[in-house]
């Protein structure tokens, strides 16, 4: 409810010959319907005698008429006002009561409305000793204007909103406006609403982060237009407005799809190399990507940021993509990401294929004649070997030989043809595969048995051999020496790469083993039904190279641990 004055608080003035002075004035009362967009107007006149004059408590209206707005004139006649006091507003009467008219006045679309006001000439008559009145000459216009904010007002609305999620928004309805909702980032229009009601549910799609590459959320604002037809065409008061923060929903990422990466091996340089398979231990992967699998459609607006591949403990993130050394079955993981920081991943598994050094077994190696018949005094000497490689899928080859000459794994072969009989030869049987990896075994082919034989230059002498030595006394490795019950005993064991043997030992005694590479060790046997003692004389490494056990006499088992290469262990008393 609102109340006015025309033409203003001091009204329209008035006076007569009589020297009275009059004020006139409209006081109207407003009532205005939101839902209609009409206001009722409810109009009273009111006088104030000002200045000088005749103070009467009962003047009437002689003459007069009033028009509001489009309506017809209406007549004051026959109305009183009490003007026993100066300079006090009273109001119009009839009938002892206020005299009021009322008017409806319907608003504009956008709630302002213009009512103009029209006075004719009034005539105010008071009969005391004759008369006394006050003529208001000519006509009095005035114009009330209103303006009202006519409009719907948001009752909620989303504060957070992931994409490919929902705006819920929610009106107070005014009287039965309808609305369309407006999302703006910026000055851009992201989507305008079909025309509702109450309520609405805005959808946010990805596509509103194509302008925001590098963030993962951002502010819009909502705004909402009332209407007066349910088609939206006419549009009342201004809009309400409400912020609302967009997130990217954890699925805008890269997208790596099936095929991206792919892995080759990478073999130059290692001693792989020329095989073109993945090899356990020697292999690298060449991770090459197809740019035609990375759909970057969910990361909308988004630029790829860095590209990232792991794999053998090495991380590459520029092109060759290449990992480290791989072993048995590895992971490769390719990670892309974008400009918002968003990471998608694809992994590989590369079975690499096992591989294990060269290996030498089922050795036999005999002095012989030319047909292959074993004889101590034999020209020739006859080998067979067994050599296993890895076979990498077939991508493996190896050689086999003995002193140089080729052998066939398996295959027994005559070689030789000029061998002394009285002197003793070593045989080295080896074998190479195509990553330059080798098995070899040493073997000693002995001379012809003697009990005992002397040197023909008289400078040396073998018992149960012949002597090839000069100035020293010789026997066969499998002899010992006994003095009384003491042995004087020596022995030199070879051993292929990753071989064992074993050696018996009398109780009671030490001895020193020496290998060619590594640590030594004095054992110490015991009884015979007793564990021998193992300590380690020169090193501090692990002795995993050696152990005893007890048995009729004393178990001594030799391991040779190096990987490559075959090498001896020297037995002796001490």
């Amino acid at each position: 409810m609102a109340t006015y004055y025309l033409p203003d608080q001091t009204g329209w003035s008035g006076s007569s010959s009589e020297s009275i002075d009059i004020m006139l004035r409209f006081e109207i009362e407003q009532s205005y319907d939101a839902a209609t967009n009409k206001s009722t107007l409810t109009v009273k006149m009111q006088a104030k005698l000002t200045g000088s004059g005749y103070t009467f408590s009962d003047y009437q209206i002689e003459a007069g008429t009033i028009q509001i707005g489009s309506g017809s004139a209406q007549s004051a006649v026959g109305c009183n006002v009490n003007l026993n006091t100066l300079n006090v507003w009273r109001y119009l009467t009839s009938g002892g009561s206020t005299k009021t008219w009322t008017y409806t006045v319907t608003h504009n679309a956008d709630g302002t409305a213009s009512v103009p006001f029209h006075m004719t000439a009034f005539n105010i008559y008071k009969y005391y000793n004759g008369s006394h009145n006050c003529r208001f000459s000519g006509d009095h216009t005035a114009t009330l204007s209103l303006a009202e904010a006519r409009r719907s007002t948001i009752a909620s609305c989303s504060t957070s909103v992931n994409t490919q999620g929902s705006i819920a928004l929610s009106m107070n309805r005014t009287g039965n406006l309808y609305h369309k909702a407006q999302v703006k980032l910026d000055s851009t229009v992201l989507t305008t609403t079909s025309a509702f009601a109450t309520t609405i549910s805005i959808s946010v799609p990805r596509s509103w982060f194509s302008s925001k590459p590098n963030d993962t959320s951002f502010s819009v604002t909502v705004s909402v237009q009332s209407y007066t037809d349910s088609s939206c065409t006419t549009a009342c008061g201004t809009p309400d407005t409400r912020t609302v923060t967009i997130n990217a929903d954890s699925g805008m990422k890269p997208v790596l799809q099936s095929g991206y990466a792919s892995a080759s091996p990478y073999n130059t340089g290692s001693a792989a190399e020329g095989i073109n398979k993945f090899v356990s231990g020697y292999s690298k992967a060449t991770v090459t990507l197809d740019s035609s699998k990375l759909d970057m459609s969910a990361a909308v607006g988004a630029d790829v940021s860095t590209i990232k591949v792991e794999g053998g403990g090495v991380t590459a993130t520029s092109s060759p993509y290449r990992t480290g050394v791989l072993r048995d079955t590895a992971t490769i993981t390719v990670t892309v990401t974008d400009t918002r920081g968003r990471s998608g991943t694809l992994t590989l598994s590369v079975t690499a294929l096992a591989y294990n050094n060269p290996r030498l077994s089922a050795i036999t190696v005999i002095r012989c004649n030319s047909s292959g018949t074993e004889a101590e005094d034999g020209a020739y000497y006859a080998v067979t070997a067994t050599l296993t490689i890895s076979s990498l899928d077939g991508a493996n080859s190896a050689t086999l030989t003995a002193n140089g000459n080729a052998l066939t794994s398996g295959t027994r072969r005559i070689l030789g043809g000029s061998l002394n009989a009285d002197q003793s030869y070593t045989v080295t049987i080896l074998g190479e595969d195509a990553l330059g990896n080798t098995a070899m075994v040493t073997v000693v082919l002995p001379g012809r048995k003697w009990a005992m034989r002397f040197r023909e230059d008289g400078n040396g002498v073998g018992f149960g051999m012949t002597p090839e030595i000069g100035f020293a006394i010789e026997i066969p490795e499998s002899w010992s020496i006994l003095i009384g019950a003491h042995k004087i005993w020596g022995k030199r064991v070879g051993l292929n790469a990753g071989g064992s043997t074993t050696v018996q030992l009398s109780p009671w005694t030490q001895y020193l083993v020496t290998p060619d590479y590594g640590q030594v060790w004095i054992v110490q046997t015991r009884a015979a039904n007793q564990q021998p003692l193992v300590a380690t004389a020169f090193s501090a490494v692990s002795n995993s190279n050696i152990s005893c056990t007890a048995g009729s006499d004393c178990t001594l088992t030799l391991q040779n641990t190096h990987s490559s290469y075959s090498y001896a262990f020297d037995i002796r008393k001490l």
